[in-house]
């Protein structure tokens, strides 16, 4: 499998503090005002795709 097609489980926190909040808002359809609006907060988990975990330092190769 592809990293892009293998899911893997993040809080909104992690995505938040690795800078890439816009970015992870823009591909997965979420609102990016969702924490301030507490419909979610830092440790909502959600589900990304391990490429975009490794392209936003989520994740680190010598972590597979």
């Amino acid at each position: 499998m592809k990293p892009s097609e293998i899911i893997i489980t993040v809080k909104m926190g992690e995505i938040l503090d690795s800078d890439n909040w816009e970015d992870y808002c823009y591909r997965y359809g979420i609102n990016e005002w969702c924490i301030n609006e507490g419909r979610a907060d830092r440790d909502t988990e959600v589900q990304i795709s391990l490429a975009d975990a490794m392209e936003w330092g989520l994740i680190k190769d010598e972590n597979l």
